[in-house]
């Protein structure tokens, strides 16, 4: 019951960060009050890992908690380099990607140890995701600047992670706690994408930042929730 009343918190919290960044505008610059509740929603999601822990005593929440922790820093170093307006050419961005990038590592190291370090086809998903990335950076119709490699970076281990939670989906289907995974992965590149269309494409998309934040913290509730599926 705790983890779902928590699970409200986050969704209420989350859709006041959502409501915020559509009140920018040049008259009004909510970066501060943005930023705090990004931190909040971000600090309920390692409070659901907390709990699910608790409820299942399961090992899982010590192997994924680096995870957590490396996305909420990713979310926090985002927030401070202004990503609503967009002024990303900055050193707070740059840590922001690595810190996820950290964490699509440790989620990558996870996923690997639960299938006995099996590799198989889906794992093809961190080529061709790169492969993407790179000819975005190169479109005339996407703008990545001095980003493209870190991003490109990024997006090789985003892309891994997607493909190994597929894997995991596919091999470990009996397996709630892995299915989670699976699905948060996914979902997680998802975010991704749209991330990506919202910073870097040229043309405005109004709706990118709400189905954004819509979904990577669906990813992170898939992520953190996961391990209460043990009991």
């Amino acid at each position: 019951m705790i983890i779902w009343l928590v699970t409200v918190l986050y969704v209420i919290c989350a859709a006041v960060t959502i409501v915020i960044e559509y009140r920018n505008s040049p008259e009004n610059d909510p970066q501060v009050k943005y930023t705090i509740m990004k931190c909040i929603t971000s600090i309920l999601f390692l409070v659901i890992a907390v709990v699910a822990f608790a409820l299942s005593g399961s090992w899982m929440f010590f192997m994924l908690l680096p995870a957590y922790i490396l996305c909420f820093f990713g979310d926090l170093f985002l927030a401070l380099g202004h990503e609503i307006d967009n002024r990303l050419k900055n050193p707070q961005f740059v840590i922001g990607v690595f810190s996820f990038c950290a964490a699509q590592v440790v989620l990558c190291i996870v996923f690997l140890s639960m299938m006995d370090w099996h590799v198989s086809w889906p794992a093809i998903a961190a080529l061709l995701v790169l492969g993407g990335t790179i000819f975005f950076t190169k479109s005339d119709d996407y703008d990545f600047g001095k980003n493209a490699v870190p991003c490109s970076i990024y997006a090789f281990f985003v892309g891994l992670s997607a493909g190994l939670g597929l894997q995991l989906i596919i091999t470990c289907n009996d397996n709630p706690v892995a299915v989670l995974l699976g699905v948060g992965a996914i979902v997680f590149l998802l975010s991704d994408l749209v991330l990506t269309m919202k910073l870097f494409w040229k043309k405005d998309v109004p709706w990118a930042g709400a189905v954004l934040l819509v979904l990577y913290w669906g990813a992170m509730w898939l992520y953190t929730a996961a391990p209460a599926m043990y009991i």
